[in-house]
């Protein structure tokens, strides 16, 4: 059952207002997001610059696909969507608990040298 539903709720009818502020939230925030990971992905180290383009380069196709779906979703088209919804969720959870856990070994490290056990 979960396979079949967008995990982020287009799948539910929705008016034309509905769509179209979907659609100019999608305009607006889709190059933002990908604007400023194109900014910072110069200043990484290799293997953190391979990743960034990785997820950026899934988040342009996402976005493209999400445009689309808010307005035709044809069953082709919506198991094309689906798939990539799920691998553009799976990299967001991803970065957001490596994000959790970079700022907790942070944490830890400037507390252990407040304390100068280091």
């Amino acid at each position: 059952m979960h396979e079949n539903r967008s995990l982020l709720g287009l799948d539910e009818p929705h008016s034309i207002a509905e769509k179209l502020s979907l659609f100019v939230f999608a305009l607006l925030i889709g190059p933002l997001i990908a604007a400023l990971i194109f900014l910072g992905i110069p200043h990484l180290e290799p293997p953190w610059r391979n990743v960034a383009l990785w997820v950026s380069e899934t988040l342009v196709v996402f976005w493209i696909c999400l445009l689309v779906f808010i307005w035709w979703r044809p069953q082709w088209f919506r198991r094309i969507y689906l798939s990539v919804e799920r691998i553009v969720v799976v990299a967001i959870r991803t970065i957001v608990l490596v994000g959790v856990i970079w700022l907790a070994i942070i944490s830890v490290i400037g507390w252990l040298r407040a304390m100068h056990f280091v």
